[in-house]
């Protein structure tokens, strides 16, 4: 199963490419923070920079660790998004996060190629280090966007093959169609 907290548009978009591209990691903090409250039930922070409340998370099922997906074309010495997303979870959920997983080959980056190239890019891209051994897990995989779901799904793949028994996937954002009545009326369609 896959969830995100909001869809891929402003300024939920804003804070992902000023993070990712401007360099404004510390956006990585309260997307997570954000994610713990709009997926997972946490009460707001008071204010920027403080702990969501009530991070007991009743309903938070049993996750053995959370695994990010690792970047196709990391910057030397700057973590991936996924990575910082997992690792502000981890300590607001107190669940280890582990990093199994690795690229398998050179492939294009994902936001040029169109859907069915998506698909054909993420499959096999994606693999667990031999010596993982994730038998019987339960898994949390971080992702900051989820547009086609071709690389969570093949992330997933990969975490099932190395024993893990359950695979849940989430994210800040998904990129899709809105339905038409989120949708806001343009010229055209009136």
């Amino acid at each position: 199963s896959a969830m995100a907290a909001y869809y891929y548009e402003d300024p939920v978009r804003a804070a992902i490419l000023l993070c990712k591209r401007g360099g404004h990691l510390w956006y990585a903090r309260e997307l997570a923070d954000r994610m713990a409250v709009r997926i997972w039930g946490a009460e707001p922070a008071p204010a920027p920079g403080f702990r969501p409340r009530d991070m007991f998370f009743r309903e938070l099922p049993v996750y053995h660790c959370i695994v990010p997906v690792p970047p196709h074309q990391a910057m030397p010495g700057v973590p991936g998004l996924p990575f910082l997303l997992a690792r502000r979870l981890g300590i607001l959920f107190q669940i280890p996060v582990c990093t199994p997983l690795r690229v398998t080959k050179g492939t294009p980056v994902q936001k040029s190629l169109s859907r069915e190239e998506r698909l054909a890019n993420a499959k096999r891209a994606y693999a667990c280090r031999p010596e993982v051994d994730l038998s019987g897990k339960r898994i949390l995989l971080i992702d900051d966007i989820i547009t086609t779901g071709a690389t969570v799904s093949s992330c997933g793949l990969a975490l099932l093959k190395a024993g893990a028994v359950d695979v849940t996937a989430a994210a800040i954002a998904v990129a899709e169609d809105l339905p038409k009545e989120k949708q806001i009326p343009t010229e055209k369609s009136r």
